[in-house]
């Protein structure tokens, strides 16, 4: 949810000094090739189970300077009871894969993977997440 070049890398810098010698960090980030090329401006997503009914209803709009703007309209309900609704805005940054990698680089992270969202395969042009793992090199 940070936006600027400025606050991600003083965070990712905030994280390197967290963490121990050796130590291992997990950064998720939306991909820009796939935003930019296949991002559907309605979505609509129901789940169900354990007595749990949602309907989310997303509206996304780029807004420049890598950035994508998300209106949620949830509708919750448990059983047969009354829908409950819900509406939050999200603005995310979105990433190239060189983007994020000099981000978390230039924090002092060594990057030892990164693949095209939550599985082994490398990222292609059609993944819509990134997940790069890194670590605080041990010294010596």
């Amino acid at each position: 949810y940070l936006r600027t070049e400025k606050r991600i890398a003083a965070a990712l810098r905030r994280m390197h000094r967290a963490l121990r010698q050796g130590g291992v960090v997990a950064v998720e980030v939306w991909h820009a090739p796939a935003m930019e090329r296949g991002f559907d401006p309605l979505r609509v997503r129901r789940v169900s189970g354990r007595g749990l009914e949602a309907v989310r209803i997303g509206e996304t709009r780029l807004l420049g300077d890598s950035l994508a703007e998300v209106k949620y309209e949830i509708f919750v309900r448990r059983g047969t009871a009354s829908w409950r609704r819900f509406e939050e805005t999200h603005v995310n940054r979105f990433f190239t894969r060189s983007e994020i990698e000099s981000l978390i680089s230039g924090a002092g992270f060594r990057i030892r993977q990164v693949t095209g969202g939550y599985s082994d395969l490398a990222p292609s042009q059609d993944a819509w997440h990134l997940v790069i793992v890194a670590d605080r090199e041990a010294e010596g």
